[in-house]
């Protein structure tokens, strides 16, 4: 399924419908484990700005859902993601995108799957 270029084209569109740099697409986006700062320094500075800008508040409803489960998976979703951490570490920052683009994965799959 994450073969198919279908699939990759919809999730880039997912991506961009949310504001923010595609992640892990080899074709026309970030792999995952790059460095999204390199993408964004080659954007206008109020493009780029408004890109950080989206992600953090993605990964916050992402993350906030998950805070709210309680228990030892709030608990453990905390720690991965460095909630309680005033300047996030480069584990952090991984952590948030594969959050990230697991959750717009997982959006465009399931609307594959309502077809």
């Amino acid at each position: 399924m994450y073969n198919d270029e279908l699939f990759k084209l919809k999730l880039q569109i997912e991506f961009m419908n949310k504001g923010i740099v595609p992640l892990g697409l080899r074709n026309g986006g970030a792999p995952i484990f790059f460095d999204i700062n390199k993408i964004l320094a080659e954007m206008p500075p109020e493009e780029a700005r408004k890109m950080r800008r989206k992600f953090r508040k993605l990964w916050r409803q992402i993350v906030t859902k998950e805070l709210r489960h309680g228990g030892k998976k709030g608990r453990q979703t905390a720690k991965a993601v460095g909630h309680a951490s005033k300047i996030p570490d480069k584990k952090f920052k991984n952590n948030r995108k594969h959050m990230i683009f697991a959750a717009v994965v997982k959006k465009v799959t399931n609307e594959e799957l309502k077809k």
